[in-house]
């Protein structure tokens, strides 16, 4: 802290080391929050952009690691921190690291940026955001994202077989459901997933009448 406080120009925050990591990742890293924010203060010096060698931002890193304030911080500039990276291990945009680690605050701020966010995005578990946050049951999260109907793809269908609006129906999730029920020519009310249920005999099966 007393280098970052007293020389920080001179501490080459946008330096990478040999595992591709800047001084801020590795501040993170080491959940020093203290460290991290004292970086942030200088956010042209920091590499924001930067994607490490396993295809993470600092974003990325700081919702892994469940540091919410310091992941705030970062998306003061979203211009800067690569939103739309999905180039890490298991596919997943800065959107769907904060859905599967239950950040709804900081899900909710990068929805602020619905074109930098890549609401389309399929992951390796072939889910999109909006798939993710109604099997998650972050209701809030998925309402936001189906403010954007066109970016963020109704009707993809997961592994399972289960579209947005079965999933949102067997959860009971009746607000996400009658939001998406506004889309019919996007939401494939007749599909049947692999156990042989449609969103109707799922609806009726939960009694949601």
């Amino acid at each position: 802290l007393y280098i970052l406080k007293h020389y920080p120009y001179k501490c080459r925050l946008k330096k990478k080391n040999k595992h591709g990591k800047t001084a801020l990742m590795y501040a993170i890293r080491r959940e020093v929050e203290k460290v991290a924010l004292e970086i942030l203060k200088y956010p042209n010096q920091c590499n924001l952009g930067h994607v490490s060698e396993y295809g993470c931002t600092a974003l990325i890193l700081t919702i892994v690691y469940e540091m919410e304030n310091v992941a705030l911080e970062i998306l003061k500039y979203p211009n800067q921190c690569k939103l739309y990276n999905a180039g890490n291990l298991f596919g997943h945009t800065s959107l769907m690291w904060a859905i599967c680690s239950k950040m709804e605050k900081v899900s909710l701020e990068i929805l602020k940026y619905p074109d930098q966010c890549n609401l389309d995005n399929i992951n390796e578990n072939n889910e999109t955001a909006l798939i993710y946050a109604i099997d998650e049951e972050m209701e809030k999260v998925a309402l936001e994202i189906l403010k954007y109907p066109d970016k963020c793809k109704l009707n993809h269908v997961d592994d399972i077989g289960n579209t947005a609006l079965i999933l949102a129906c067997n959860n009971y999730m009746n607000k996400a459901a009658l939001e998406i029920f506004k889309y019919p020519d996007k939401c494939n009310l007749y599909h049947i997933n692999k156990y042989g249920d449609t969103a109707l005999t799922l609806a009726i099966g939960k009694d949601q009448a």
